[in-house]
């Protein structure tokens, strides 16, 4: 995931701004965060296997990838 994500860890007792901000409600709480708006939410730790299917879905649900285009068919008419 280098060079697609941001990996920012945040100790919410020196910065309390920022747990108001955001809810934080228990630690560790993980976001996926875009434009200042959270994608995605999870709250208390997990297996690692757990976490990179977290962070996979949430980050394929924040930025999908466009359709493929659609290809003419072989029969197609033609002006």
């Amino acid at each position: 995931m280098a060079g697609k994500v941001k990996l920012v860890k945040v100790n919410v007792d020196e910065a309390p701004k920022l747990q108001q901000r955001f809810t934080i409600q228990a630690i560790p709480t993980l976001m996926v965060v875009r434009r200042g708006e959270v994608i995605a939410r999870q709250a208390g730790a997990m297996p690692l296997p757990m976490l990179r299917d977290w962070v996979e879905g949430s980050l394929a649900r924040a930025w999908p990838r466009p359709s493929p285009p659609e290809r003419l068919s072989r029969h197609a008419h033609r002006d």
